[in-house]
């Protein structure tokens, strides 16, 4: 009964905010490939409905549909201006993935380097 519960209920809030859990399936998922990362909004999940979400796409939606009418629109040279688009709630399980991605890409990164340049070796105390 629990698994059809609504995802904009208190219990999935609760799990899809646990951090630990967020983790262990951020691990397994880290080798996928990703959409486009949206930024923290904050928006809570209780009351994020599937009514909601659907507004938030047409809206989205009506705001790309501007952005490429402006740019046909404009004379030539005029820098093209990106819509900001409305997110929804971003959980622990993105925020983890996300993380578990990044340093993937940047294991990957060290490799190559450590491998097109042999003599480049990290020293104690320096990023990249």
């Amino acid at each position: 009964m629990i698994d059809h519960l609504p995802r904009n209920s208190w219990y999935s809030q609760a799990v899809a905010n646990d951090e630990e859990h967020a983790q262990m399936l951020a691990d397994a998922q880290a080798a996928l490939p990703k959409s486009d990362e949206t930024e923290d909004t904050g928006t809570p999940m209780v009351g994020y409905s599937y009514e909601r979400e659907a507004i938030e796409i047409l809206i989205n939606e009506f705001r790309q549909f501007n952005a490429n009418y402006a740019a046909v629109n404009s004379k030539e040279g005029t820098p093209r201006v990106q819509p900001k688009f409305m997110t929804g709630p971003r959980t622990a399980l993105q925020r983890a993935v996300a993380g578990a991605e990044r340093a993937r890409k940047k294991a990957k990164h060290e490799a190559l380097v450590a491998r097109v340049l042999p003599r480049k070796r990290k020293k104690s105390g320096d990023d990249l």
